[in-house]
């Protein structure tokens, strides 16, 4: 069982995955539970896309940051290819911006490398790589107000699903229990991954970024998780530890699922770690356990008090329609599936 977005390239992502995870049993065993986003009252703040009913919600694509920065970079590259143009063709800034994209998904669609990709030079490719990086952080990420927001809700309520263990139940419409699956899959679309990278804390110490000034040491490089496939990762860990040793301490035996009956003098802890891409980022403030990890209680509290510095979701997105909830739930459709705004698809 997995769940999607209900936008069809994001159903029809969820649906591959199930097929090749399960391979000739994916339509015997394997469900796509479709969250819809849209239209109904009580799914508000309760989906994969919670910023679609959140009517101050806006995603800028970075305005006056990303305008600043394609004055500083384009220009050079605009006038370098149009000099080894011959005929009546201009380039525009939009046409130069746009040939990245051109390199990128031809060479997936077509699974060799475009042509396109040999027209930028590796430091222009760079240059194009930190624009995108202002369109995320300024657009949906860090560096914006109500877009951060958006998915702090959902990760509280992931964090309720960890802190009960591997062995939830959910109930299915008909009233009957189910086991969640200890590996908890969910689809969505680029827009919303930054949202929760953004909330997940991993870049609490990025400093803005400059408009004129690439800065090649910062954290935030959106390339490296807004991907084809792009992942975020919450791993619950539950780990030894021995005698007196505190979380930060070095633990004797880690893993993922139920925990090992602890030795005489050890006890068992559990800790959350975050992978972007499968690369390990830690919470500048919670860092101290095995792998750059964070105690479940305390990576909790963390995403705690900052749905609560944040305000009410509702209120701060000025839902105003009828039968919305008053304060919203985040993931209920991951323990229920008698909400209206859930279907099934089959893979």
């Amino acid at each position: 069982m997995v769940w999607a977005n209900n936008y069809s390239r994001v159903l029809q992502t969820a649906k591959l995955f199930v097929r090749g995870f399960l391979g000739t049993n994916a339509t015997l065993f394997g469900d796509v539970i479709s969250v819809t986003s849209r239209g109904f009252p009580g799914g508000i703040g309760d989906s994969l896309a919670p910023s679609d009913m959140c009517p101050t919600f806006k995603d800028t694509e970075g305005g006056d940051s990303v305008t600043k920065w394609n004055s500083v970079y384009i220009p050079p590259i605009q006038a370098r290819l149009q000099a080894l143009i011959k005929g009546n063709l201009t380039l525009t800034q939009n046409d130069v911006s746009q040939i990245p994209y051109l390199c990128g998904y031809e060479s997936q669609i077509t699974g060799r490398l475009s042509p396109w990709c040999d027209i930028f030079s590796d430091d222009e490719f760079l240059q194009y790589e930190y624009f995108q990086d202002l369109r995320y952080y300024y657009g949906v990420g860090p560096g914006t107000d109500i877009p951060k927001t958006m998915m702090t809700p959902y990760l509280n309520a992931l964090m309720g699903i960890f802190d009960k263990g591997p062995s939830v139940t959910g109930k299915r419409e008909d009233g009957s229990s189910f086991s969640l699956p200890k590996l908890i899959m969910s689809f969505l679309n680029d827009g919303q991954l930054n949202q929760l990278v953004a909330a997940s804390g991993v870049f609490d110490e990025q400093q803005p970024l400059s408009s004129t000034e690439k800065d090649d040491d910062r954290l935030f490089v959106s390339s490296r998780y807004t991907t084809m496939r792009g992942t975020i990762a919450f791993e619950r860990l539950n780990c030894v530890v021995t005698g007196n040793e505190t979380f930060a301490s070095t633990p004797r035996r880690c893993n993922s699922t139920q925990p090992h009956p602890p030795a005489q003098g050890s006890r068992n802890e559990t800790y959350v770690r975050i992978r972007l891409n499968d690369a390990v980022y830690p919470v500048p403030s919670c860092k101290g356990g095995p792998g750059s990890s964070c105690l479940l209680d305390d990576y909790r509290t963390y995403v705690a008090k900052k749905l609560e510095v944040q305000g009410n979701w509702i209120n701060n997105c000025n839902v105003t329609t009828p039968g919305a909830p008053t304060e919203v739930k985040g993931a209920s459709f991951y323990t229920d599936l008698s909400s209206p705004w859930l279907s099934h698809v089959a893979p």
